[in-house]
């Protein structure tokens, strides 16, 4: 299993961020691999982005680049809301 660090960014910006939660957090993290957005990941999400009316893009982007990654890896995206990255990637663990 893998984390991009694009969710860690999502994670620790949160101001509600408690102390408790964040060694939590990292103690989950110690058990999974780096993810890191690729070059080619940021073409291909810039591509589907580019297809999307540009009200949306930017509300869009933080989706494009985890899914975007997810698929250069061949891995599914774990999330409890699939409806974002639907538009860009289909393969996906619910919890």
């Amino acid at each position: 299993a893998a984390i991009s660090p694009l969710i860690l960014f999502e994670l620790w910006r949160d101001p509600s961020l408690a102390r408790k939660t964040e060694i939590g957090y990292v103690a989950l993290l110690s058990f999974l691999e780096d993810a890191p957005l690729s070059a080619e990941a940021a073409k291909t999400a810039g591509l589907w982005l580019a297809s999307v009316e540009e009200a949306e893009r930017d509300k869009l982007g933080y989706f494009a680049l985890v899914a975007a990654t997810a698929r250069e890896r061949g891995e599914p995206i774990c999330t409890r809301n699939s409806e974002p990255f639907n538009r860009f990637y289909s393969d996906f663990v619910d919890y």
